[in-house]
């Protein structure tokens, strides 16, 4: 008889495992994209005003206008990275902007700038 009992305890307690391993996992990976994902709009919409306030005037609203010699952005070879230090450092004809923009507001408009491209 005892073993009869065991039995419905058993049971439980694996649907209890079973029932608590699913679902929530893939919820959270879910979320978190679908952060991600806002995080990169909001970058995108950022970065853009700021190109438009600070670089539009010689690149051009669409990166092609190239005033005063500056670089075509849908066409430059320039990596991320690259075009953060370009950006904080300047160069040749372009300004330095690390001193005016947070190195935040430097990648915003980076990130923007990768979006330009063909």
């Amino acid at each position: 008889m005892k073993g009869n009992t065991l039995i419905p305890i058993y049971m439980l307690l694996a649907a209890f495992l079973f029932s608590s391993c699913g679902g929530s996992g893939n919820s959270d990976r879910k979320d978190t994209v679908s952060i991600k994902a806002t995080e990169a709009a909001a970058v995108e919409i950022n970065g853009k005003t700021m190109f438009e306030q600070k670089c539009a005037a010689c690149h051009g609203s669409d990166g092609t206008a190239g005033i005063a010699n500056a670089a075509n952005l849908r066409i430059t070879k320039l990596d991320s990275i690259a075009v953060v230090n370009t950006i904080s450092k300047g160069k040749n004809n372009m300004p330095a902007f690390g001193s005016q923009l947070t190195p935040e507001e430097i990648k915003s408009i980076a990130g923007y700038v990768m979006t330009l491209r063909k």
